[in-house]
C-alpha cells in the first residue's frame, strides 16, 4: 500500500481502537471494523453499510473477510457526486432518512455497533 496512506482509529470505550480508516492520495478509502459490528449488529448490515458509502461518494471496490474471522476489510473507491452536472457537497436535505436514523434491520441478541451520517 501506498506510502501516503494517513491512519485515523477511533477508540471505542474499553475496546481501544476498533475501527481503521485509511486514505490514499489517489482516491481510494480503506476500512478495516471487526467482523461482528457488520455480521451481528442490530442495526447495520453489509447493504446498509454499502449504502453509507454510496450516500456519501463511495462504491466498494473490493470486502474480504474470512468465515469466523474477525476482521471485515473494504477497499473504496471515490466517486464525484454531481447534480445535473455540477458538483455538490453533501447536506441533510440530499442523505435519506434511514441513514441518519437508527433503524432495527435485525432482532435478537446482538450489538449495537451503528454508523449515521
Amino acid at each position: 500500500m501506498s506510502k501516503m496512506a494517513r491512519d485515523r482509529g477511533e477508540n471505542h470505550p474499553g475496546d481501544g481502537k476498533c475501527c481503521v480508516l485509511r486514505t490514499y492520495s489517489f482516491g481510494l478509502e480503506d476500512i478495516v471494523l471487526p467482523l461482528p459490528y457488520v455480521q451481528n449488529s442490530r442495526y447495520l448490515d453489509f447493504q446498509r453499510l454499502t449504502q453509507i458509502l454510496a450516500a456519501v461518494g463511495f462504491s466498494i471496490v473490493k470486502e474480504r473477510h474470512k468465515q469466523g474471522g474477525k476482521l471485515i476489510y473494504v477497499l473504496c473507491r471515490a466517486e464525484q457526486l454531481s447534480v445535473s452536472g455540477e458538483q455538490t457537497h453533501l447536506g441533510e436535505e440530499t442523505l435519506p432518512s434511514e441513514l441518519t436514523a437508527k433503524r432495527t434491520l435485525r432482532t435478537g441478541d446482538r450489538n449495537n455497533f451503528v454508523i449515521l451520517l
